[in-house]
């Protein structure tokens, strides 16, 4: 017998499809209302009814075939939650092993990061299988770039990634919601992301954020043999050598070290070398950054495998 697929975006569509119900039938019923009472006058108004809770927990059911549940976590979901979070509810697949959860909370993408960091056993993951961003990357801000952020433990080994749904409403409270998923192959692909071979586009290269405020704009990324290399436009209030220094620190964060600098007016250029790790031969990049017309700046990465 063939597996029925579930898939979260289930419960979301027919939430949306609920609320929007009464504004397009609004919308449907003006026009001929306005031709009855001609011009000029003020078209008929078809009034909502309010949703009865019976009628919609049975439409729920039938949907979900009752792999559902309202405020509370589905059933072998096990994640801690921060305070300032509201579980509205949540859908789950009937094998186990994977749930969608919404929730409303009032905290940031960073208050969230910082909560889960800071739980026993929960680390950062990546995006999976080829997915993972290098080169110069948009800043970090996952509450307002809705890019999501993903956490993972390997025992017992599940993996959870929280996603913001929506602007915020009058209290500040955004909805959000966390992907869950449990197994050792899940936790593989975001601690270890895999990669589709040797020549995957820039993937080899560091990973440079750019700072709050600085947009990323389009470029190039390319490889030979035994280099890759990307170029970039940036665009922000901040000076050259502000740029290098927030690009420096990253670099140094992540086991390179610096073994030359030059920056001028116009221009800043450094290079930078990676010892070898594991099958990996050691590396040297060159960081360039050029200042160009108001608050424009050009970004060029060049990383060259010293043994290939």
């Amino acid at each position: 017998m063939r597996k029925k697929e579930w898939s979260g975006w289930g419960l979301v569509c027919l939430l949306s499809g609920a609320l929007g119900l009464g504004q397009a039938a609004a919308g449907s019923a003006a026009p001929a209302a306005a031709q009855e009472q001609g011009q000029g006058q003020a078209p008929a108004r078809v009034q909502a009814t309010a949703a009865d809770p019976a009628a919609l927990e049975r439409l729920l059911s039938r949907i979900s075939e009752g792999n559902y549940v309202l405020g509370k976590l589905p059933p072998g979901v096990e994640v801690p939650l921060p305070a300032r979070t509201e579980i509205v509810g949540g859908q789950f697949a009937p094998e186990g092993g994977s749930a969608a959860v919404y929730l409303d909370t009032a905290l940031s993408g960073a208050a969230l990061q910082d909560f889960y960091l800071a739980q026993s056993g929960w680390k950062q993951g990546q995006p999976g299988w080829g997915e993972a961003e290098s080169g110069f990357v948009a800043a970090e801000e996952p509450d307002a770039a809705g890019q999501p952020l993903i956490f993972y433990r390997t025992a017992p080994a599940a993996v959870i990634q929280l996603t913001f749904s929506g602007p915020a409403d009058t209290q500040g409270r955004r909805p959000l919601v966390l992907w869950y998923r449990t197994g050792a192959d899940a936790v593989r692909q975001v601690s270890s992301p895999q990669r589709f071979g040797p020549g995957y586009g820039p993937s080899n290269l560091p990973t440079l954020r750019a700072p709050a405020g600085v947009t990323v704009g389009g470029g190039g990324s390319g490889r030979s043999d035994a280099d890759w290399h990307q170029s970039t436009s940036l665009q922000g209030e901040v000076t050259l050598s502000a740029l290098h220094s927030h690009y420096a620190a990253q670099l140094k964060q992540q086991g390179w070290t610096q073994a030359g600098e030059l920056v001028q007016e116009r221009s800043a250029t450094s290079l930078w070398t990676l010892p070898a790790r594991g099958d990996q031969g050691p590396r040297e990049l060159v960081l360039n950054l050029g200042a160009r017309s108001g608050q424009e700046f050009s970004g060029f990465l060049l990383l060259r495998e010293l043994n290939p």
